[in-house]
């Protein structure tokens, strides 16, 4: 059962990532952040009123009675979670969804290398394997392209040929830079939230989660932008984040569902199996191209974190 509700998690959240790369656009990244969590807020609660034995009350005096360690915590694990978001729809909205949606399983990497570092999982030979399969990708994916022995005669178009390609390089090093960012982050959270899982249940710290993300959203987008509301720019962007919302709101509570009673690396690898999927609508959906090297440090990320998990 706990397995259905993984693979039902994991479907939901490529959806979810999905809609985002359909609405994003050059919109304002934290106003979407904003605006999907009003929505995702709204359902939770909604859900925690109409719950045999729990209320929205009954939320509020469990972090009050709670210790206050605990509580500064939960909100410190999650606030760290939410900067994992920030980056992920940077790289949405910059990025190939092909290329971010495939690579987001380095969040199980991550997760797998927390749990050896401060879990107490033990070393194996796999995990080294693993590393070395993805380093050695990181490595080519960035090598720079050889340049030609012939030296022809230098014309305007080989200018604008050589910026393009170094725009492109760019481009795609912020890429997998942004990746990187949001892997790491939600790769440390995820074992993390167990912590504030075990002390106030799933429904209520998945609400809680959700109060967090909206609550850094929002200074920030207050900082950086002068707004703490959001601003709803179409109809689409309203619907896309009132659907996202809706998907992240159960996709959110099943993840920590599962993660509290299974273990990391069997969520981890639940999480890969949309994997075909992504590289279906990337190519056909949004009409992106893929080079050889992105087929390359896809195929060598996979293996990898196939392998830590063994």
């Amino acid at each position: 059962m706990n397995v259905l509700l993984k693979v039902l998690s994991s479907l939901l959240f490529f959806l979810s990532g999905w809609v985002w790369k359909e609405v994003i656009g050059k919109n304002n990244h934290l106003n979407l952040i904003v605006l999907r969590t009003y929505f995702s807020v709204a359902f939770i609660a909604v859900t925690v009123s109409l719950i045999p034995n729990d209320s929205l009350g009954l939320f509020v005096q469990h972090f009050l009675k709670a210790p206050s360690y605990k509580v500064l915590q939960c909100f410190l694990i999650c606030c760290f979670s939410f900067f994992g978001l920030y980056f992920y729809t940077k790289a949405i909205q910059k990025g190939r969804y092909t290329m971010v949606a495939s690579l987001s399983c380095l969040t199980g990497f991550f997760a797998a290398v927390f749990a050896l570092l401060f879990l107490g999982q033990q070393l194996n030979t796999f995990h080294l394997i693993s590393f070395g399969f993805l380093t050695v990708g990181l490595t080519i994916y960035q090598w720079p392209k050889r340049s030609k022995t012939a030296l022809p005669p230098i014309e305007f178009s080989d200018f604008k040929a050589a910026g393009k390609t170094r725009i492109i390089g760019f481009s795609r090093s912020k890429e997998l830079f942004l990746i990187i960012m949001f892997s790491l982050i939600w790769g440390i959270s995820f074992p993390l939230c167990l912590l504030p899982i075990q002390q106030f249940g799933v429904m209520h710290f998945t609400l809680f989660l959700e109060l967090c993300v909206l609550l850094c959203a929002s200074i920030i987008m207050g900082f950086t932008v002068g707004k703490y509301w959001p601003t709803i720019s179409d109809q689409k962007v309203f619907w896309g984040c009132m659907l996202i919302g809706g998907l992240v709101a159960p996709a959110s509570y099943l993840s920590n569902l599962t993660l509290a009673s299974m273990p990391i690396m069997v969520n981890v690898l639940i999480a890969l199996l949309f994997e075909g999927a992504v590289i279906i609508i990337g190519r056909l959906r949004f009409k992106e191209k893929l080079h050889w090297r992105d087929f390359y440090l896809i195929a060598m990320t996979l293996t990898a974190c196939l392998l830590i998990l063994l």
